[in-house]
């Protein structure tokens, strides 16, 4: 393996456990045709904007936040047992994540002003934890692989 291969995929090629499969076929046949994957991805498809819907409710005062993550963290809980054979290193992952998240989303609320900064840290979870995804699967699947 010589030469390096950037693989970005979007939001829907990580959505589900069978968006996981294709994109781990990707790897695999680039892996075979000699190139070395460096992969790239997009947050679960539409977390990102729930993400920030979640930040703009916590600078509105929205008492709703911590149920809507809840819900983010039961989807990525519920994609990780799917995805790995043994989910509980994915799933403290996960849940690492989400306590951070819940952090800025809690000072969002406090401060009531979303900042940039604040926006990019909660946005920056989604693709955060779809890499925790695509590395655990790879490696799930006998692949040497890197997060």
């Amino acid at each position: 393996m010589n030469r390096p291969l950037v693989m970005k995929f979007g939001g829907t090629s990580v959505a589900d456990a069978a968006a996981l499969r294709r994109l781990m076929d990707h790897v695999t046949t680039a892996r075979r045709r000699g190139e070395r994957p460096v992969v790239v991805v997009s947050a679960l498809s539409g977390v990102t904007n729930e993400l920030l819907r979640t930040a703009a409710a916590a600078a509105a005062g929205d008492g709703g936040v911590d149920s809507m993550l809840e819900a983010l963290r039961a989807r990525h809980r519920d994609l990780a047992s799917e995805v790995a054979a043994d989910s509980a290193g994915l799933g403290a992952a996960i849940d690492g994540q989400f306590d951070e998240l819940h952090a800025v989303i809690r000072a969002v609320t406090t401060l009531r002003d979303a900042s940039p900064r604040a926006l990019d840290a909660i946005a920056a979870a989604g693709e955060l934890l779809s890499s925790r995804f695509v590395h655990e699967a790879l490696r799930c699947n006998g692949m040497d692989a890197a997060w």
